[in-house]
């Protein structure tokens, strides 16, 4: 492994990482494993090489940006068989753009046609691979995104041709927002109303090839375009797309959930058409894990930015003539950023275990076990990627800040890794909206837990609420910050707000239903403060305890410490935010148990201090990758911005309109429109 990770050069960081109390190496090999590291550095080893993966210096305009993403995925595709493992790509941080133009066109498109299709569909899965085709997922429209049902794109069966008719009846029913649709993809994934001999059926999933692969120009019948420039990740072509009475042939409908004879029979293995349309949308859990895994990587390139810096920039000293300080020795300085790198490491962990389990999940033949694991694996991940989300938002954001007016200049790099986050807090379901799938889902089994039915899950999410009574019955007890942060008793405390929130949520919904509500306006009602806030605990709660299990395998007695602090501040950093609910369910009384919250959360903070450079490194991309005047693993940050300013084309020069600025009063004297 000496060869993989090579030490950081010396510099001004060096003070930091001599601080440290463990190894980041070993820590980087605990977390991530030999076999991901041996990946991550066989892709860089082999993209560096490429002058499109190289640091750019000047800003690129629309067309460029989307050229170069392009080019990017192009090449990784070129290289796919030798670096494109799907076990990995979602927590790789070079090319965003591209990565998510691969991930859409290659992970989802075909891991889709796997899941929903059969041996008819092999043969544009093979295409895919061989690259003489490229994808797109188009299931958001104009007028319906959330509400899919609502969409409006229809498909019409014809007995006689054996075809099926994609009819877009308006603009409002135009596919939309797809990725690679703008003007990269030659077939797309379709989700449209199927109707057969009069009698609708419901959303379908179809395969359609919308352009020429050898020209690239629509097929009759299809109107094909680019969404236009966005906030971020312009290097994505996302697209809309239109049909007029296009016709595709049988064989393009999707047939795992439901199918079409030749004769014009519809046929369903499933007994009502609830369980048939969940199975169809059970295959978009790969695409919050990935996001999930995106979130996490764009929040470590922003934490590894805003931490090396406050390890270098010193302002003010105690007294006059010492040094000044670094401004990671500032209480305020730790707890906008530590608490946050605690929360990137959770998501480490999480994410590659839900990943894990996503793989092994989708090489299962359906039975019954598997059933009830994609179901888990859905009402997980409809938590799980809204708040991994949430949470690197408030880290970036928190990172840009923290660096104050050099942190604002295009350079530092947060400004874009804050506009890719923004990305993924939009696509792959909208947030508020995704997390009442969990929400609904607890509410559903509520009613048995509390006449006393076992439940258990295949992944354990949900087994602790069989404990609900003893759970809501315990009341705060620590009296030290050593007590409070023992891992089984925050552990605890994260139960009992899953537990209340449950019980409260439940009897909110029961009571406006009692009220005369309908059972639609009651549950949109019992959302904020409520269902919404009792997702996020449960996520929350999982995402904790997979990090325990984590460290409980961890037999390096210098790595185990560091990781239990990270998880004790990120336990209390959010229990902190929550502390109004333990208070208003009886839980904390007092003011002692808020104080020794607050005060756990500032010790940790100082404990963590000296451990962050090297928390960091662990985590951090290559420079080229992060490419930061202000998080180069070397710490020479005003090296870098005095290479930035001087180097340039809008430094140290006049303009090119000089004479505009001192001729300016013509350009008030008479207006021309």
């Amino acid at each position: 492994m000496a060869e993989l990770l090579e030490d950081f050069p010396a510099g001004p960081l060096d003070l930091y990482r001599r601080k440290a109390s463990f190894d980041w190496k070993q820590m980087k090999l605990f977390l991530f494993g030999e076999e991901e590291i041996r990946h991550s550095h066989h892709i860089w080893q082999v993209l560096r090489r490429y002058p499109e993966f190289q640091p750019i210096q000047t800003p690129l305009d629309f067309d460029a940006e989307r050229h170069l993403a392009f080019k990017q995925a192009a090449i990784i595709r070129h290289h796919q068989a030798e670096i494109y493992d799907t076990k990995f790509n979602a927590f790789s941080d070079y090319a965003p753009a591209a990565l998510v133009k691969m991930g859409l066109g290659i992970k989802i498109f075909t891991g889709i046609l796997e899941k929903l299709g059969s041996e008819r569909h092999r043969g544009i899965i093979q295409e895919i691979r061989q690259g003489k085709v490229s994808g797109c997922f188009a299931m958001t429209e104009i007028g319906h995104g959330t509400n899919v049902k609502g969409m409006k794109t229809s498909a019409t069966y014809l007995s006689e041709s054996e075809e099926f008719e994609l009819h877009t009846p308006d603009f409002l029913a135009a596919k939309c927002w797809a990725g690679n649709l703008g003007n990269v993809a030659t077939h797309a994934i379709v989700y449209a109303q199927l109707y057969v001999s009069g009698v609708h059926h419901g959303l379908h999933v179809f395969v359609v090839p919308i352009r020429d692969p050898e020209t690239l120009q629509p097929f009759p019948g299809v109107t094909v375009g680019d969404m236009g420039e966005k906030i971020g990740l312009n290097g994505i072509d996302n697209g809309f797309l239109l049909f007029s009475h296009y016709r595709i042939p049988r064989a393009y409908l999707l047939n795992d959930t439901g199918d079409v004879t030749e004769e014009g029979r519809y046929v369903t293995p499933y007994q009502n058409e609830s369980q048939r349309f969940g199975a169809s949308l059970l295959a978009l859990s790969a695409s919050r894990v990935w996001v999930t895994a995106q979130s996490d990587a764009y929040g470590g390139c922003a934490l590894t930015t805003a931490l090396r810096y406050s390890a270098v920039r010193r302002q003010f000293a105690p007294s006059e003539g010492e040094q000044e300080v670094a401004i990671l020795e500032y209480q305020t300085q730790q707890y906008r950023l530590l608490p946050h790198l605690a929360a990137a490491y959770m998501l480490k962990v999480f994410t590659r275990y839900l990943n894990d389990v996503f793989e092994q999940m989708i090489g299962q033949p359906r039975s019954a076990s598997i059933s009830l694991l994609a179901v888990e694996v859905h009402v997980v991940t409809c938590a799980a990627k809204p708040l991994s989300g949430w949470l690197m938002r408030d880290a970036i954001q928190s990172c840009r800040e923290a660096c104050g007016g050099h942190g604002y200049l295009k350079g530092a790099g947060l400004g874009a890794w804050r506009a890719n986050q923004d990305a993924a807090l939009t696509y792959e379901g909208e947030n508020w909206v995704l997390v009442q799938q969990t929400s609904n889902f607890l509410l559903k089994i509520w009613p048995q837990i509390r006449a006393g039915t076992i439940i258990e899950s295949p992944l354990g999410s949900v087994d602790f609420l069989n404990e609900w009574q003893e759970i809501l019955r315990a009341r705060f007890e620590a009296t030290t910050v050593q007590e409070l942060c023992r891992p089984a008793g925050i552990l605890r405390m994260f139960q009992w707000r899953a537990c209340y929130l449950l019980q409260q949520t439940a009897q909110a919904l029961e009571g406006r239903l009692e009220g005369g509500q309908t059972k639609f306006w009651a549950r949109s009602d019992s959302q904020v403060f409520a269902a919404k806030d009792l997702a996020v605990a449960f996520s929350e709660h999982f995402l904790l305890r997979k990090f325990l299990d984590k460290v409980a395998s961890c037999s390096d007695g210098g790595l185990r410490p560091v990781l239990l602090r990270v998880f004790a501040l990120y336990g209390l950093f959010s229990l902190e935010k929550s502390l109004g609910l333990l208070y208003q369910g009886g839980f904390a009384q007092g003011a002692a148990p808020g104080q020794l919250i607050q005060r756990g959360v500032l010790e940790l903070c100082a404990q963590l201090k000296d451990e962050a450079v090297a928390l960091v490194d662990v985590i951090a991309p290559p420079d080229a990758v992060l490419n930061s005047t202000l998080g180069a693993s070397d710490g020479r940050v005003y090296g870098r911005l005095e290479q930035a300013l001087f180097g340039s084309p809008y430094g140290a020069g006049r303009p090119t309109w000089w004479a505009d600025i001192v001729g300016w009063k013509q350009f008030g004297l008479q207006a021309k429109l």
